[in-house]
């Protein structure tokens, strides 16, 4: 007669082996994607630092080129940006963005070589024209790209020194006695003139006509506040003839 001897395992050792291998499955299933994602999160940290890099050399070569628009007080259009030679605009291609200035070989923090290229779009006017345009003199488009080894980025803004506006009409101006030389020319009365927070340096001359000229206005022009805007006129006035004017929101000197 054949006999069999059977072994029966105690069931805390039966337990504590399934959770020995569980755990072994877990952590071999953990570690693999816990060194993919560190990796992944490093190259994700690495773009982001590149990416941040270019877009502070963007930001340079936009703020040097806002910084020579508002140096540049002659015309935008005359092939000069504070003297920096850059290209006419064109009439018949009025869309282009021509160099303004390239700067190369930034040394950056981390190590490593940068540049920026700046670009300006002559702003036409009307908007919509696409051939023999004309332009206005002092509003563009910028445009700087910063470029970085392994990231680029792109930044633009729109630029002008209009400060002043016939709200009646709907133009703008560089100064206020344009302002008043264009309504006096096509014979114009009872226009409303806003100009916004500046300081004009300029002499005044109004002839016979009815005026209203108000300072404090925002740049949008959309509301006038004078808590926040301050408008200041430097220069002699002269008013000629019989011209009425109605004066609010600025400061003489």
């Amino acid at each position: 007669m054949v006999k069999f001897k059977i072994k029966l395992y105690n069931s805390k050792e039966g337990v504590i082996l399934i959770v020995v291998l569980l755990v072994m499955i877990a952590v071999s299933i953990y570690l693999p994607a816990y060194f993919t994602w560190s990796i992944l999160d490093q190259r994700s940290l690495i773009r982001q630092q590149r990416a941040d890099e270019a877009g502070a050399i963007a930001q340079a070569g936009l703020n040097r080129a806002v910084l020579d628009l508002s140096l540049d007080s002659n015309s935008w259009l005359d092939g000069k940006i504070n003297q920096t030679t850059v290209h006419i605009p064109d009439p018949n291609s009025p869309d282009t963005f021509w160099t303004l200035y390239t700067y190369s070989n930034w040394t950056l923090p981390y190590g490593g070589f940068g540049s920026y290229t700046v670009w300006i779009d002559y702003l036409q006017n009307p908007k919509t024209c696409t051939g023999g345009c004309l332009f206005f003199d002092k509003r563009m488009r910028v445009r700087s790209t910063g470029t970085v080894p392994q990231a680029t980025m792109t930044l633009e803004q729109y630029v002008d020194s209009y400060v002043v506006k016939n709200l009646t009409w709907d133009r703008l101006y560089a100064s206020l006695q344009q302002a008043i030389n264009e309504v006096i020319g096509a014979g114009r009365d009872n226009d409303t003139i806003g100009i916004t927070a500046t300081t004009l340096i300029e002499n005044i001359a109004i002839s016979a006509k009815n005026w209203t000229i108000q300072g404090c206005y925002a740049p949008s022009f959309t509301y006038r506040s004078c808590s926040d805007y301050h408008t200041v006129i430097q220069g002699n006035w002269t008013v000629i003839g019989t011209a009425n004017i109605n004066l609010s929101g600025i400061t003489i000197d």
